[in-house]
């Protein structure tokens, strides 16, 4: 097991605020495991640090979770890709059905929408009303989200933001924001993480390793798994990636 500290989680908690504000006006939608540090630490600790209201799902189905976001008029949800993707698909699937003007005008909004995403919440409000109406943002972690569909869902005026973490970070390293996004990477390292791409190839690709009040302390009774995974404080991600000349970081897949 990763053993983490209070120092851990509030290092992560204070740059995950720092970097997406939120606040008492924001109720956010749990929907993922709370004994997974992911929703622990974003789906939890950080809403809870700055007020917001957390309404928890009976169930994780996107029915449920759509009438949650309903009822609750959600601003705020943390999700894995595999949930955005079900949802984009029964969006879709749901515009199929409709007749042929409507269809030709949802693809003309989402047209615009691409460009200016304000002007897709007014031409595509009945979309946005499945949703709760009142929809900031959604944030993806867990695992690589196809960009395919954060740009569909923009192209409807609802952003997404996609972020990189691990378990034994407590657990957010890096993340894509509302004034500082590009889509295909995972942001760039929060105020916590120290990042540096370690052995990078030709194509500046290497073994992310991350340093910073976040890093956990260690495995449970295990330092030798720990001695190897952690160097001088540096952690061992065993992930292989890159940052461009922004500082954007880039997932490009495991070492090991």
């Amino acid at each position: 097991g990763v053993v983490l500290t209070h120092g851990n989680f509030l290092s992560n908690v204070d740059s995950i605020t720092e970097a997406i504000a939120i606040g008492p006006k924001d109720r956010i939608l749990s929907v993922l495991p709370l004994s997974h540090v992911f929703e622990f630490t974003t789906g939890f600790l950080a809403p809870l640090s700055r007020g917001c209201t957390i309404t928890y799902v009976r169930e994780i189905s996107s029915r449920e979770i759509l009438l949650n976001m309903q009822k609750t008029r959600t601003t705020v949800m943390v999700g894995v890709p595999l949930l955005y993707k079900v949802i984009y698909r029964g969006l879709l699937s749901q515009i199929e059905k409709l007749f042929a003007p409507l269809r030709a005008y949802v693809a003309l909004a989402r047209r615009l929408g691409s460009s200016w995403p304000g002007l897709a919440r007014v031409l595509l409000g009945s979309v946005h009303r499945k949703f709760g109406g009142k929809l900031r943002y959604w944030v993806a972690g867990g695992a690589p989200i196809d960009p395919g569909i954060i740009r569909g869902f923009g192209s409807f005026g609802i952003r997404i933001l996609q972020g990189y973490g691990l378990s034994e970070a407590a657990p957010v390293v890096s993340v894509c924001t509302l004034e500082d996004d590009k889509v295909g990477t995972v942001g760039k390292p929060l105020r916590w993480a120290q990042v540096k791409i370690e052995e990078p190839n030709e194509a500046g690709v290497g073994e992310i390793w991350v340093r910073g009040g976040s890093v956990m302390k260690g495995y449970y009774n295990n330092p030798e798994t720990t001695r190897e995974t952690i160097a001088d404080g540096w952690l061992r991600t065993g992930d292989l990636g890159g940052l461009d000349a922004e500082g954007f970081l880039t997932i490009c897949g495991r070492a090991k």
